[in-house]
């Protein structure tokens, strides 16, 4: 470890350390064949896709991490439980509406959507659609042509007036 005191250097003074956790967390490479190819999209077949124990990660510039201990590798994905995929939000706001099929949502839907409600909306999307507002992502949800399920995490659900 090294202590890095605010008298010998500026800031308030900080430490690190190197911590390695016994055994060795090998990551598998993502194989797009698999019955994922479809939910992932063209937008990751050319970065570097891990997967670490359930939950998969990606790059858009491959890096050498032989040697290193990986705690978080890139870009959340999103998990696999129980043979269903779910995106995370931070790939959800990583990606451009060009990378996924999107659907542009109005002031009223994105507050409804916001405060965790279903979104009723006739579109031609079935499966994850990019939910965006001004053309900026939000989410990842799935829907139905008819319902936009919400997917957005309950700790961050809010109700706003308007």
């Amino acid at each position: 470890g090294i202590r890095m005191l605010p008298s010998k250097f500026a800031g308030e003074g900080q430490y690190i350390c190197q911590i390695k956790k016994p055994g060795e967390n090998k990551p598998t490479f993502f194989e797009h064949e698999n019955k994922y190819q479809k939910l992932l999209s063209n937008y990751l077949k050319n970065k570097d896709v891990k997967k670490f124990g359930d939950t998969y990660f990606f790059l858009n510039n491959v890096i050498k991490y032989r040697s290193l201990n990986v705690v978080r590798y890139g870009v959340k994905i999103g998990t696999e439980n129980k043979n269903i995929f779910r995106y995370d939000l931070h790939f959800a706001r990583s990606i451009g509406k060009d990378d996924f099929q999107s659907i542009e949502l109005d002031y009223k839907e994105i507050v409804s959507y916001l405060e965790g409600n279903v979104i009723y909306k006739d579109n031609p999307f079935k499966g994850y659609v990019l939910l965006t507002y001004q053309n900026n992502p939000v989410d990842i949800a799935k829907s139905d042509n008819r319902q936009i399920k919400n997917y957005y995490p309950k700790g961050l659900r809010k109700k706003i007036t308007y």
